[in-house]
């Protein structure tokens, strides 16, 4: 489907990759860019599209990877900006809080195997807490997202389902 007609920016040609047209930048001086604007041209991508973005990462290899994650906290980093939009868009927050998209570190914890296995996986928000030490140590998963990154993404990721804290019921086995 075509997402229609954007200013050309690289963040929007990332998301919406093949998609969309776009408007040539000679055409992006103060009062071109506001008549294309009420006409309809967009300046940042439809929040369709961005999470079309994210789930299709994780459609492309069952694991996570440093790139499909680097893409992913792109997509992040602009929705951080859209939180208060995104939670009034019950389908697509619907979409996200039940899809397996969140990047994380599962070890197995085998009692045969020493060390545990480790390997990475995509699993949905609610399975995991941030800065998962305690339950990383538990159930098995631990964030694929550096501290600073939990910290920048926190009322984002909380909104999807990422647990501030782990249950009780995970942590007493």
């Amino acid at each position: 489907a075509n997402s229609g007609l954007y200013f050309d920016d690289p963040l929007i040609r990332q998301i919406v990759s093949g998609t969309a047209h776009y408007v040539d930048k000679a055409y992006s001086s103060t009062d071109v860019h506001l008549l294309l604007r009420w006409l309809g041209v967009r300046d940042q991508p439809r929040l369709e599209d961005v999470v079309d973005h994210m789930l299709d990462l994780t459609k492309k290899g069952p694991d996570p990877t440093a790139e499909s994650i680097r893409i992913l906290t792109t997509s992040l980093d602009h929705l951080k900006n859209r939180t208060d939009e995104l939670a009034r868009q019950a389908t697509l927050l619907n979409l996200l809080k039940v899809s397996k998209w969140v990047p994380v570190e599962f070890k197995d914890w085998d009692i045969e195997a020493n060390p545990a296995t480790t390997r990475q996986e995509w699993c949905v928000p609610s399975a995991v807490c941030f800065f998962d030490t305690v339950l990383g140590e538990t159930n098995g998963r631990k964030l694929l997202f550096s501290d600073g990154e939990q910290i920048e993404y926190r009322a984002l990721l909380e909104l999807l389902g990422v647990k501030p804290k782990p249950d009780v019921s995970d942590v007493i086995k």
